[in-house]
């Protein structure tokens, strides 16, 4: 009885450390990033300009327009510091090991 007691305890405590992890309406912070643009196009394309940063997780790549923090996933021989438009949709329910950013799948990588 002992033996279940903690083993329910120690769920009852990942369970709440889980919902603390919940994103609560904040927002991320992220470094100072250069001027970004963007434009919607037909089908939910979106097109995003801007400088590519690292995230926070080695191997995740980053870049911010206006107060949104886009993960880039499958942006091509794109490294942190490069200036790039990229094309391509916004993903939702997604999940990533980078944990940081709004999941954004890169159809297209052009540099300015």
């Amino acid at each position: 009885m002992r033996r279940l007691l903690g083993v329910l305890s120690a769920a009852g405590l990942l369970a709440g450390v889980l919902a603390g992890c919940a994103d609560q309406g904040g927002e991320e912070s992220a470094p100072p990033a250069s001027p970004t643009s963007s434009s919607q196009t037909s089908g939910g394309q979106l097109t995003l300009t801007g400088k590519v940063q690292s995230g926070v997780e080695g191997g995740c790549l980053v870049l911010q327009h206006d107060r949104t923090l886009y993960l880039l996933l499958g942006a091509k021989g794109v490294r942190p510091g490069d200036e790039v438009t990229v094309t391509g949709h916004v993903s939702t329910g997604t999940m990533s090991f980078c944990q940081q950013g709004t999941p954004f799948v890169v159809d297209e990588v052009t540099t300015p």
